[in-house]
């Protein structure tokens, strides 16, 4: 990141906190009792929730990491909490492992991965550049 973009980033705590309270609350809903009844009422939406949640997860950390040593270990750490998190509600009585969770979680973190390039990389900081223009 270069010494102009570092000034830029103003805000980057507060979208790291946003980020790790989305990985709380991903936590939270993954093992809370009893589970949470999330059913967009579709063939396969559960799998489009676990993709999208997973998704949006690792599109926010893209923003905040541009190097790709940086970005591997999100992804891989993403692709391996959603991994584990599914080992840990079969450990419980009102939850089951299911591999298609899995897949579904990886699916999101990959698809992120693929479209989070370019301009769209960019998108917190330009948020920040938008608001720093209208407080001068």
């Amino acid at each position: 990141m270069s010494s102009s973009e570092q000034r830029l980033w103003r805000l980057r705590r507060f979208w790291l906190v946003i980020g790790w309270l989305w990985i709380v609350a991903i936590w939270y809903l993954s093992l809370v009792t009893p589970p949470p009844k999330l059913d967009p009422g579709f063939t396969f939406g559960d799998k489009i929730l676990h993709a999208g949640a997973y998704g949006v997860l690792m599109a926010w950390f893209l923003q905040l990491y541009h190097r790709r040593d940086s970005r591997i270990t999100c992804m891989l750490s993403f692709v391996g909490m959603g991994v584990l998190l599914e080992y840990l509600q079969s450990m419980t009585d009102f939850r089951t492992l299911e591999f298609a969770d899995m897949l579904a979680n990886a699916t999101g973190v990959l698809l992120a991965w693929i479209i989070v390039r370019g301009r769209v990389s960019n998108l917190l900081l330009n948020v920040e550049k938008f608001l720093q223009r209208q407080h001068e």
